[in-house]
């Protein structure tokens, strides 16, 4: 596996370990505490059909928790001033359509 690949792997399975721990918490018995190199061995030994569906949970799963920070950074206001250099930008002939 390329260097490149084997990092981004290793950053989400620390995630999802963080998620798993969250959910189901250290001490359940659904989920025994796992470190990121047992989650990466799990992995690994998925067959390829398993994990072309992690993959797509995961990217899934990525998309809703960036959605909900976007929605925590307009309502908390730190979008304002952007949005406002699009609006000034848009009305002032700056913008292109897509």
């Amino acid at each position: 596996m390329c260097y490149l690949r084997q990092k981004t792997l290793r950053a989400h399975i620390k995630v999802l370990s963080r998620i798993l721990h969250c959910r189901y918490g250290p001490e359940s018995p659904k989920l025994k505490r796992m470190n990121t190199k047992e989650i990466e061995r799990a992995i690994v030994q998925l067959p390829s059909s398993e994990i072309a569906k992690l993959a797509e949970w995961f990217r899934t799963f990525q998309a809703q928790v960036w959605e909900q920070q976007i929605e925590r950074d307009v309502q908390a206001g730190r979008l304002d001033a952007l949005i406002e250099q699009a609006e000034n930008d848009f009305q002032a002939g700056r913008c292109q359509p897509l």
